[in-house]
């Protein structure tokens, strides 16, 4: 039967077309005949007349079809205007026939036999159309084979759910069986001739559909909601896809009626705070802009945001060819789609933050008014065992262009920081708690120095009577979801190659905070500071990466396998705290913080290092930078961050040797 129907599917047009005008010739004439029959019996099918206007019937029918363009709709995809076209052409072949009858004689044809034809050819012609659309549907287009469409149960029987479930009903690839809903009105009735039931139905659902995928249809849900529906499917053991939620539809990254895995994303996010307009606004709208890191995970999604917010230019700045290119591609992109955006020059430059001379044109040549400094070396595994790159990129790359920024008298400078600066174990974070001390450095004082006012630098009385030109913010938090180097892309792949999913500890637990709202938060608290001050974003509760690579497997409809269940599909494995790597990550220095304007921002009490210490500090660690000697960067580094760990035995080289 299914090499049959896929014969039929391949065959030519014209031969498709020609099988249905022969069934629709047959079909009308034997209407006209049954109308017949059923106003006169028997003797209705021996007149000549009604045998006569039976085949006119036929004639004149598919010729009214074919103008009609009955003959160019796709069956398994017909829509209600199929049939609305299909009555109406039929009336008017009804009135042909009428027509024609009263040439061929004094005797009138039957009134009734006119309506009898007239409902006997649409439920003819439109039923043998219903049951063959119906009949194809389980042929798959992409690759030419017939198979059982996948059955969907629809979670929400609202617009969004309705609207779903009738592009799949036309989708050879889904079959949507039943609608589940919260509203306890709902469950016993039907919508578009699916049953709904309410969500205690879900397990018998499950196993009397088996293979059957979920598709959450609730885009106005919030995070709290849709963390309780996910949290009540994941048991059933069912693949449970999505609807793009309302932020998703609106910035435009995805279309209405597409559906997508559920990701982590879904389960760890946080209700959003509306954003207040004006600080997003107020470094942005109207300014020249650059974002360092342009290409990585934070400063691509701060170039989508940004230039949605109109700045009178962008510049990108990022070391990898490659990743400067694909963001430039992607503005190119929304420029196309967004008159507003078109409007914004973007200018990408290929170099590091490191180069001073270079830096320093670039903020001059652009007029730089705000920078967004995202680019460092973020994964504490490499940078541990790069100590020398990590220190040059993220401390003295930091101290390069903040240096620039005061001398071409750039008006704000919001540094990207890390929870991992707090109390750091490790030289990922230890270099990111430098690059914070450097600027509440400039921001006290040291910046005199930099513009060559050597009198007023460093003293208390010149710190309180003289403005910095730059104002230096520092904005810290915990780990961003898909980030490059994060967990999540990571245990994806893993579940995608069959496991095992490999976690360091059952009890490390991280702050996880999506990209999008990151850097939305980001911009905001930009435009708070006031000189030298470190905001931290809510990063909501930790959450313990064991229970979110268990959670990953759970969503792609596949089980755990561990002692209580040995059939599992995935194993989770414990291979063991890395190097530099905390159980637990803190985003405060100082256990106080205070409110600012924003809910999901508050401003920490924190103490720098300032003075001639710090540059003395500083010049002794960019000598053993220069000498390659990574040892003597561990002891400077330990010296002023407290909790940087030595180097172990297997690991240790003598001063000034390198390490390939």
């Amino acid at each position: 039967m299914r090499s049959f129907r896929n014969h039929l599917v391949e065959l030519p047009r014209v031969a498709r077309r020609s099988l249905a005008v022969s069934t629709d010739a047959v079909l009308l004439a034997l209407s006209l005949l049954v109308g017949a029959f059923l106003r006169f019996g028997d003797a209705g099918l021996s007149d000549r007349l009604y045998l006569v206007l039976a085949v006119l019937a036929a004639i004149s029918g598919v010729t009214v079809f074919w103008i009609g363009g009955l003959y160019r709709e796709v069956l398994r995809y017909a829509g209600p205007r199929l049939w609305l076209r299909l009555a109406a052409t039929t009336a008017i072949v009804t009135l042909v026939v009428g027509t024609a009858s009263l040439s061929f004689g004094e005797r009138e044809i039957s009134r009734s036999v006119l309506l009898a034809f007239f409902l006997t050819a649409t439920m003819l012609c439109g039923g043998i159309r219903l049951i063959v659309g119906q009949w194809l549907a389980g042929i798959r287009p992409e690759s030419g084979l017939s198979g059982e469409a996948v059955p969907v149960l629809v979670y929400g029987a609202g617009a969004s759910g309705v609207g779903l479930a009738a592009a799949m009903a036309h989708s050879p690839m889904y079959r949507p069986v039943a609608f589940i809903d919260d509203d306890v009105r709902l469950p016993g009735s039907r919508v578009r001739d699916l049953p709904v039931y309410s969500p205690s139905k879900l397990p018998n659902l499950a196993e009397r559909h088996p293979g059957a995928v979920v598709v959450l249809a609730l885009p106005s849900a919030s995070s709290a909601d849709r963390r309780r529906v996910l949290e009540r499917l994941r048991p059933l053991g069912l693949r449970i896809m999505t609807v793009p939620g309302l932020r998703e539809l609106m910035l435009g990254r995805a279309g209405f009626g597409e559906i997508r895995d559920v990701n982590i994303e879904d389960l760890l996010g946080r209700d959003s705070v509306r954003p207040s307009e004006h600080l997003l606004a107020k470094c942005v709208t109207g300014k020249s802009v650059l974002v360092t890191g342009a290409g990585g995970s934070i400063g691509s999604e701060l170039c989508r945001q940004i230039i949605r917010l109109r700045p009178s230019r962008l510049v990108l700045l990022d070391h990898s060819e490659f990743a400067l290119y694909q963001i430039e591609q992607e503005l190119a992109a929304l420029a196309r789609a967004d008159a507003a955006i078109a409007k914004v020059p973007v200018h990408a430059v290929l170099g590091s933050v490191c180069g001073g001379v270079m830096v320093e044109e670039l903020l001059r040549d652009n007029r730089v008014q705000t920078i967004y400094h995202a680019a460092a070396y973020k994964h504490v595994g490499i940078v541990e065992g790069n100590e020398v790159s990590g220190v040059a990129v993220n401390t003295f790359g930091t101290q390069t262009i903040a240096r620039a920024a005061v001398k071409t008298k750039v008006e704000t400078f919001v540094l990207v920081s890390t929870d991992k600066a707090v109390r750091p174990t490790n030289v990922m974070g230890a270099s990111k708690r430098l690059a914070e001390l450097v600027l509440q450095d400039l921001a006290a004082g040291g910046w005199a120095g930099v513009v060559g006012d050597r009198t007023a630098a460093r003293t208390s009385t010149a710190a309180s009577t003289l403005e910095c030109p730059t104002r230096f913010v520092i904005v810290r938090f915990g780990n961003v979801l898909g980030s490059s180097g994060s967990v999540v892309p990571k245990f994806i792949k893993q579940i995608g190659e069959g496991g095992p999913v490999t976690v360091t500890h059952p009890e490390v637990t991280r702050f996880f905070m999506t990209i999008s709202e990151a850097v939305n938060l980001v911009i905001q608290a930009g435009s708070l500071g006031h000189g030298g001050d470190v905001f931290l974003l809510d990063m909501g509760e930790p959450v313990r990466i064991a229970d979110l690579a268990r959670n990953l497997i759970l969503l792609q409809g596949l089980t755990v396998r561990d002692e209580s269940n040995v059939e599992g599909d995935i194993a989770i494995e414990f291979i063991g705290l890395q190097a530099g790597e905390k159980l637990y990550e803190e985003l405060l220095v100082d256990d106080d913080a205070e409110e600012t304007e924003h809910p999901k921002i508050r401003r920490a009490r924190e103490q720098g290092v300032a003075g001639r210490p710090l540059a003395q500090y500083l010049t002794q660690l960019e000598s053993a930078c220069d000498r390659y000697d990574a040892m003597e960067i561990r002891r400077l580094l330990r010296e002023l961050v407290e909790g940087v760990a030595e180097r172990s035995s297997r690991e240790t080289t003598g001063p000034g040797d390198r390490r390939v």
